[in-house]
């Protein structure tokens, strides 16, 4: 009686363990949400990186992607990263080390993405007074996009530091007027630099832009209209839309007509998302 008093809690625990691994072992191997809620039967992404989840099978993954340069993907413990390259289709296998396996289709898309010009000022450093309002009164003539306009991009190639596709210039607050084009983001080099062309004209951008005089009582070192430039500060880092000084340098293009002009720049104060 003695031993059976004692054996039967330990037996009645060894069950419970037994029970639950195998129940573990039957839940069948998934591919997540990236909340980790709802099961897919087919994964959309856009163009760049994205992260969803898994679950199920023996709790070691490994997964293979059926066409790399459309799309790659790794896992580590239950987090899978998918690098999209370009558009297209293709599938991903999700395995665990027992062998079980699921394959699911793999769709990526165009990233979408706005840059909204809040802001336009011109800058320009020369110490003659006289060229120095005809170039301001010249670069604030000729901007392409006024505030309220915005600067729609498509993204549909992808590798670690650049970003292509299709762009959309809507140079004010109304959409009924619009100019198609293309964009290059570049941001191997600091500051980033994006390439816009069209209407027959290749615009060249750095963000943020970089040696603008910081503020002080000096004229230089004051911000066009009154607000003060701080190149330190020229980027938003915290949690919400990344707010910076987006610029198009032509001071070699005026330098020939005006040598005494060091630095000439039309400026574009843009919000957009990471």
């Amino acid at each position: 009686m003695r031993i059976a008093g004692v054996c039967l809690p330990v037996l009645l625990n060894l069950v419970f363990v037994f029970t639950s691994c195998s129940d573990d072992k039957d839940e069948s191997l998934k591919i997540l949400d990236p909340s980790g809620v709802n099961t897919l039967t087919e994964v959309n992404v856009s163009v760049g990186e994205s992260w969803i989840r898994v679950s199920g099978g023996d709790g070691e993954y490994s997964v293979v992607s059926g066409n790399k340069e459309i799309a790659d993907v790794s896992v580590d413990k239950d987090v899978m990263e998918v690098r999209a390259y370009r558009l297209g289709d293709t599938e991903i296998t999700l395995a665990d080390r027992a062998g079980e396996q699921i394959k699911l289709p793999l769709h990526v898309e165009a990233k979408k993405r706005a840059l909204e010009v809040k802001r336009v000022a011109v800058y320009v450093e020369t110490e003659d007074a006289d060229v120095k309002e005809m170039l301001e009164e010249e670069l604030r003539a000729k901007f392409p996009v006024s505030e309220g306009g915005r600067y729609g991009l498509m993204q549909e190639k992808w590798s670690s530091t650049r970003y292509e596709g299709k762009l959309v210039v809507y140079p004010g607050t109304s959409n009924d007027e619009s100019y198609p084009g293309t964009f290059v983001w570049d941001r191997n080099v600091k500051p980033e630099r994006l390439t816009f062309e069209y209407n027959g004209v290749t615009h060249v951008y750095e963000l943020p832009v970089k040696g603008l005089p910081e503020g002080g009582e000096s004229e230089a070192g004051k911000m066009i209209h009154g607000d003060e430039l701080f190149e330190g500060k020229s980027v938003a880092r915290d949690l919400g839309p990344v707010q910076a000084w987006m610029g198009e340098d032509f001071t070699e293009q005026y330098r020939r007509d005006y040598p005494n002009v060091t630095r000439v720049i039309s400026l574009e104060y843009v919000s957009f998302s990471r």
